[in-house]
């Protein structure tokens, strides 16, 4: 395994401030992203990561962009209608999530574009046989 493959399947992990309608306010959880998953969970706090997350955000078709609705801010946007908005410590950590967790969804996407297209194909070709047998 080289060096890429490593960095791709080594998950990303920290404490990162999620906004939450509950309270109206920011509070700080523990986050991990999962690269084979293709998901970011996040947890209570950093021990908490032996049990089931808080909550789960899957990354494919995601987008990732910063916010200047608060400083370090930045809103991860699901396909499924979800979104996170979260805030890093700092300009550097925000900028490396962010190009961290735009990674992972680009991956899962083009991943799942593979998919579709060789299942389609497959597909196709079926129908042509099945043309073929039955005139």
């Amino acid at each position: 395994m080289n060096l890429q493959q490593q960095q791709r399947r080594r998950q990303q992990e920290g404490v990162l401030s999620k906004y939450t309608n509950l309270i109206q306010g920011w509070q700080n959880r523990y986050f991990v992203l999962d690269p084979e998953l293709g998901q970011l969970q996040y947890f209570v706090n950093e021990q908490g990561k032996s049990q089931k997350p808080r909550g789960s955000l899957p990354l494919i078709g995601a987008s990732v962009t910063p916010s200047d609705e608060a400083p370090h801010m930045f809103i991860v946007n699901s396909v499924n209608g979800e979104l996170y908005k979260l805030r890093a410590s700092d300009a550097k950590e925000q900028q490396f999530w962010i190009s961290q967790l735009q990674a992972c969804a680009r991956r899962h996407s083009d991943s799942s574009a593979k998919v579709r297209n060789t299942h389609k194909n497959h597909i196709m070709n079926l129908d042509d046989i099945l043309y073929y047998d039955f005139y």
